[in-house]
This record gives structure tokens, C-alpha cells and sequence, in this order.
């Protein structure tokens, strides 16, 4: 009777990572398909909600480079940087809709943009670049849907797209 349990529990294990190892295929391939920043917009909202990651956001930054914390001119360059929502998947799609292209000061950005009305969700955030050039970061909201492996493996999809588009999003 305890094995029958244990293998039956075992079973239900291995179900679940196999279906969700093909969840985080297909949003993948979805993601990876994208050419430019409307199409990885289409991809984020046909796909994300179903493996139960409900927001994402894709910042970029820009203005003068600070360079290393300390150095002259730092203080002034970090001041005067700036952060733009170029991507925004939230269950009320209106509010996303309203924060596409929205600047903020950099040192603000997750304050104003991501963590606002969330209820104090916890979110993942990562580096990426844009056409290995301009700076910008990744959040997705930690929902407990997905494993970690999984927003490890979307951020370095994620990141490879970005990587090949331009600043701009062509």
C-alpha cells in the first residue's frame, strides 16, 4: 500500500515536469520566433499567462554610461539616466497598454513601473541587452507556477532575443 503511494506520487512528479518542460517549449519557441518587439509582445501575451506567469516587462536604459560605482562622474551620469517600458504584460492589458513607452529615471524604474499595484509580488529581474549594445533589464512576476529552472531558462531566451534587436525594437 505505501509503495503503491509512493510510486504513484513518484508518477505525479514526473508528470508535472514533463508537462511543464513542454509549456516552456512552446513559449519559447513563441519568444524565439519573434522578429522585433511587437511580435515578442504577441508571443509574451499568447503564452506567459498560460504557464502562470501573469506579468512581464522589458525596460530599457539609456542615457550616459556611469561607469564603474565611484568613478567621477558617476553620481551625475546615474542621475541623469533614463528607463523606457518597451514591454508590459499585465492581466489588465489597458494599464499595459499605458506604460509602453513611459520613461522614468532609471534609479526608479522597478519602483514606478513594475512593482506599482502588484500587491507585493515578488518579480525576477535580469540583465539583458538589446543588439548587445544598449542596457536593459527583464522582470517577470514570480508567481510559483513555474520552477526556478524555468525563469532561468525563459531569461536566457529571452535575453538571446533581445540580443539580436536593435535598441530602437526593429
Amino acid at each position: 500500500m505505501t509503495t503503491n503511494a509512493v510510486e504513484n506520487a513518484q508518477f505525479a512528479k514526473r508528470m508535472r515536469a514533463s508537462s511543464d518542460a513542454r509549456a516552456l517549449l512552446s513559449v519559447g519557441a513563441g519568444v524565439v520566433a519573434a522578429r522585433d518587439l511587437d511580435e515578442l509582445g504577441r508571443a509574451v501575451r499568447a503564452h506567459l499567462s498560460a504557464i502562470g506567469i501573469p506579468r512581464c516587462f522589458v525596460l530599457r536604459l539609456s542615457g550616459s554610461d556611469p561607469g564603474a560605482p565611484g568613478a567621477p562622474g558617476a553620481a551625475a551620469a546615474q542621475a541623469q539616466a533614463q528607463a523606457q517600458v518597451v514591454l508590459a504584460h499585465e492581466p489588465d492589458e489597458r494599464k499595459a497598454d499605458s506604460m509602453l513607452g513611459a520613461t522614468y529615471p532609471a534609479s526608479d524604474v522597478l519602483r514606478r513601473s513594475v512593482l506599482p499595484d502588484t500587491g507585493g509580488d515578488a518579480f525576477a529581474v535580469s540583465p539583458v541587452r538589446f543588439a548587445s549594445q544598449a542596457v536593459g533589464l527583464l522582470a517577470f512576476e514570480l508567481a510559483g507556477a513555474v520552477e526556478g529552472y524555468g525563469y532561468e531558462m525563459l531569461w536566457q531566451v529571452f535575453a538571446a532575443v533581445l540580443d539580436r534587436m536593435a535598441p530602437d525594437g526593429g
